[in-house]
């Protein structure tokens, strides 16, 4: 028994050998004669082993070999089976090509295709997923299951090496085998080729698609596409959707933006002979939709860009734009909240805990960030202090800090006066008298052009002592104005005695009543005006 034990061990690292040994084998070598040869070897190697085998389960009982014998012969047969695959794949790759017809037109073409290296086309690997079992199918029907060069031990080989996830773990246990392919491969079509399952989750996605909301290139794509990738899928699992074309239609003209699925209703009316559409109607209609959208939306998007980069600018500001798609935080009308009258009526220490609890600036009293981010230069009207007027703690209640508190009361009423449709403006002198004056300035909405040739409107303060014009420097920004460097001085403008002006613009203005009139104006630009 022991020498039958060393003949096995033999037999294998001779086949373990050949398999190392063709793996190193140059490529010049590798012809069909000697890849023929080898495998002749291998097989004598291997009956060899099959033989000495038999005789020893012959002569012994099975609890006199052991567990060794069977270790040997499990590692043997699957190196065995490795290098078989390998050399016929090997073999495969380098047979010459069958003879054809000898014509001057075959000649000629295979010629002409010599020197084109097409792709390698690899199987993909099924995890399991019924989404991926068709593309799965076919390919290995077409590549592997069909190949008569191949026998079933290769072919279980193959399909193992391709399966992941839940496949995998369906055939794991299954020994590669001659007998075992067939069945293998009958378990993985009883489970994934279901034909209802996959229907199902076919329609789910061609009817679960979302509504478009606005007229859009690559929406309109993306539903088109997933359409005819429907349509297609139940045309391979051998459904007829040939006569589907007025039942898709409506479905996916309900998918359509209001401004597009107006166009194909518009298209299908202009069609006197009454006849229904078809879905290849439809596809050329979306395809010629999305085409003219692609050469639009660059022109949107910049305007839109345009758009966005405009400023909400003060109401006592010189040029200021008009802002109502605020929202106050405290009462939900259309203003900011240091303009919102019902938030000034309330105390000072309500008003702290509102901003607090909101988590709005206590500068500014912006609802989009903190005081620690906060880029307005605004101090407390009161103290000078980084926080806004209506959030200054109260002190002792004496004279003083009541003339404060009107002061800051009177601000609101009068900034929310500003902030009206009103073309006068009421602005408070913040002199430290008990009893502050009022002054009334005139103001005007006009129109001014910007860069792109666009008018916006504007509000203007009109002032008949000033010798100059000024601007501000976020509506230069606004109107996308050209600056133009100078050094000036100006004087008597604001609380600074003297403010040193950098830029110049030119812009033309017009009024919003007489169209006709027009005015070009060269002005100063300032970062705050009043």
């Amino acid at each position: 028994m022991e020498g039958q034990i060393n003949i096995l061990k033999d037999l294998q690292q001779v086949i373990q050998k050949a398999f190392t040994n063709f793996k190193k084998c140059p490529k010049d070598r590798l012809t069909v004669e000697h890849i023929q040869t080898r495998l002749e070897l291998l097989e004598n190697d291997w009956s060899s082993f099959k033989n000495t085998k038999s005789q020893l389960y012959g002569r012994f009982k099975l609890e006199d070999i052991g567990q060794k014998v069977v270790d040997i012969y499990d590692t043997t047969e699957d190196t065995y089976i490795s290098c078989k695959c390998l050399m016929k794949s090997t073999l495969n790759s380098v047979r010459e090509p069958l003879p054809q017809d000898s014509g001057c037109s075959n000649n000629s073409s295979k010629q002409s295709n010599s020197f084109v290296k097409l792709p390698k086309i690899t199987i993909p690997t099924f995890s399991g997923k019924y989404s991926e079992w068709t593309s799965f199918h076919d390919l290995f029907i077409s590549l592997v299951h069909n190949n008569a060069s191949l026998d079933n031990v290769q072919k279980l080989h193959y399909l193992k090496s391709h399966l992941t996830g839940e496949a995998e773990q369906l055939i794991r246990h299954t020994p590669i085998t001659d007998a075992n392919y067939r069945e293998c491969w009958s378990q993985l079509e009883k489970r994934y080729a279901n034909k209802k399952y996959l229907t199902s989750c076919i329609l789910k996605r061609l009817f679960g698609q979302k509504r478009l909301h606005v007229e859009s290139a690559n929406s309109l794509k993306e539903l088109l596409d997933t359409t005819s990738d429907c349509l297609n899928a139940l045309k391979n699992l051998k459904i007829d959707v040939s006569t589907w074309d007025v039942i898709v239609i409506h479905i996916v003209t309900f998918k359509l933006d209001n401004e597009t699925r107006k166009q194909w209703e518009l298209s299908v009316s202009n069609d006197s002979s009454n006849e229904l559409p078809t879905f290849e109607q439809f596809r050329i209609f979306i395809e010629s939709r999305f085409r003219a959208l692609e050469c639009i939306e660059p022109r949107k998007a910049v305007a839109h860009q345009i758009n966005n980069s405009s400023h909400v600018l003060s109401s006592k500001a010189m040029l200021a734009t008009k802002s109502s798609n605020i929202r106050c935080e405290f009462c939900s009308e259309l203003h900011k909240l240091c303009f919102c009258k019902q938030f000034a009526k309330q105390s000072i220490e309500n008003r702290r805990e509102f901003v607090a609890k909101n988590k709005i600036c206590f500068n500014c009293l912006g609802g989009n960030h903190t005081v620690y981010d906060c880029k307005k230069q605004n101090v407390c009207r009161v103290c000078k202090k980084r926080h806004h007027s209506l959030l200054h703690p109260n002190r002792e209640p004496n004279a003083e800090n009541k003339g404060q508190d009107s002061t800051v009361k009177s601000t609101i009423d009068n900034a929310s006066s500003s902030n009206s449709d009103n073309q006068i403006v009421t602005c408070l002198s913040t002199g430290k008298v008990l009893k502050p004056r009022q002054v009334l300035l005139a103001t005007a909405l006009i129109k001014a052009e910007s860069k792109i040739g666009e008018f916006q409107t504007i509000r203007a303060l009109l002032d008949q002592g000033s010798q100059a014009c000024f601007i501000t420097e976020a509506t230069v920004q606004f109107l996308r104005l050209k600056k133009i460097p100078v050094r000036g001085h100006v004087s008597g403008l604001g609380d600074n005695k003297s403010t040193i002006a950098n830029y110049m613009v030119n812009l033309i203005i017009k009024s919003t009543v007489d169209l006709d009139f027009q005015l070009q104006i060269n002005a100063y630009v300032l970062s705050k005006i009043t």
